[in-house]
């Protein structure tokens, strides 16, 4: 522990806090579409392809409907197209390359789009075409994505709810400031749509967005607001992605952090906490927030909330 004769601690203590969400019953359905979809994909062979499949799809679906809808479009469109009988099947290395590409670290968003997209394409030419059950399950899961992809989800409410009772009290914005992390642009856009909706982005930059490949004078300048004394700028909600916030500190004025969903690297999680978990932040403690289902203690194993529970 520290001890109170050493001065001020150097470092502050990470306090993690749950956000417990409770789930509707569609976005539990969409869940277990998704598995369901899984397991026929499974039975139809193509293993390590199929594994990544659904992988990168619960991930999405993890972050935001939009998220998930995107890839899920791209994922039909391939496997929809599949190979054709004059196309080489790529070998076993090609796709597992293509597959372990995704994980890199990227500039840019868009550079990461393509690397997915690129390896679900290498994916689909080795899978067996959709059977009419597995294209069924697909297309519910499209039709509830669809919708879900331009209204908040149960997950948005409670972020739209939580943001004001920190930043936004009594109906009006006070001095407080919390970054948003997500790891797809997807969920980016969506986020500033809902806080849109909700009344909390406005004309005035109350909300800002960080990203890769942004102008760099741009992102300079949203850092410097956001280090800034709070009554020199408006800027309350910084909503960052993965590729924007290497090595920036943003702990000055900030000790709040919420990860919209958990990335499966430790590292990336790692530089995310670091942004305000670091030397040079004045409050004693670094409050890191994630989204887990509530009552996920005694949930079912394979239900929305235990697999929440299991990346927590």
């Amino acid at each position: 522990g520290h001890d109170p004769a050493d001065g001020p601690p150097r470092f502050p203590r990470r306090v993690i806090e749950p956000l417990p969400v409770e789930y509707t019953d569609d976005e539990r359905q969409a869940h277990a579409d998704l598995q369901t979809y899984a397991g026929l994909r499974k039975a139809g062979g193509g293993r390590s392809s199929g594994d990544f499949v659904y992988k990168l799809l619960k991930k999405r679906m993890f972050s935001s409907p939009r998220a998930f809808f995107e890839t899920l479009k791209k994922h039909m469109d391939t496997v929809e197209r599949g190979y054709s009988a004059d196309e080489q099947r790529p070998s076993d290395r090609t796709v597992l390359r293509a597959i372990a590409a995704v994980d890199d670290e990227f500039g840019t968003e868009e550079e990461a789009t393509e690397a997915e997209e690129h390896a679900l394409q290498a994916a689909a030419r080795t899978s067996e075409p959709l059977t009419a059950e597995q294209r069924a399950v697909l297309e519910r899961l499209l039709n509830w994505a669809d919708t879900a992809a331009n209204r908040t989800d149960a997950k948005t409410d409670v972020l739209v709810d939580w943001l004001k009772s920190i930043v936004f009290t009594d109906g009006e914005w006070n001095s407080e400031r919390v970054i948003i992390f997500t790891e797809y642009r997807d969920t980016q856009k969506y986020l500033i749509d809902q806080l849109t909706a909700a009344g909390l982005h406005d004309e005035d930059g109350h909300v800002r967005m960080m990203f890769g490949g942004q102008d760099g004078d741009e992102r300079e300048a949203i850092k410097a607001a956001f280090q800034a004394d709070p009554a020199l700028d408006p800027i309350r909600i910084i909503i960052a992605t993965d590729t924007a916030s290497e090595g920036i500190d943003l702990q000055l004025r900030c000790h709040r952090l919420v990860h919209m969903e958990i990335p499966w690297n430790p590292n990336r999680l790692e530089q995310r906490n670091g942004r305000i978990d670091r030397h040079g932040q004045p409050n004693t403690t670094a409050d890191v927030f994630h989204f887990v289902g509530a009552g996920f203690e005694n949930s079912e194993p394979g239900s929305l909330e235990a697999d929440l529970e299991f990346l927590h």
